[in-house]
């Protein structure tokens, strides 16, 4: 299996160019401390995941309002190096582009 065409990185460019114009139209928007841009080899298509810096389920309300179509899933983890928690994210598109954006909320603590 071959990676992404060179036709395929310009679309990145223009994916993250497109996410890049949405945040900085929306100010209010939690910001992201981490950004991962994915490549789906069964979808032809880049996707772009966010990290909010903090534990904070308000924030990601907020994502998922300005997000087109927005769906949420979670899991617990025992995570090695933060230890138990839950993995909440927010799915949805921004201008047809697939994003989500995700944190890690401590599980029986504040959130």
């Amino acid at each position: 299996m071959s990676g992404p065409s060179v036709e395929d990185m310009a679309r990145c460019a223009a994916v993250l160019r497109c996410f890049a114009d949405f945040v900085a139209a929306r100010p209010e928007l939690p910001v992201l401390v981490g950004l991962h841009v994915d490549w789906s080899h069964v979808n032809e298509r880049w996707s772009i995941k966010g990290q909010l810096p903090g534990a904070d389920v308000t924030d990601l309300e907020r994502w998922a309002l300005a997000l087109d179509e927005p769906s949420v899933t979670s899991y617990e983890s025992d995570g090695y190096y933060v230890g138990p928690h839950e993995h909440r994210e927010v799915h949805g598109t921004v201008h047809g582009h697939r994003v989500s954006v995700w944190a890690h909320l401590p599980l029986g603590g504040p959130r």
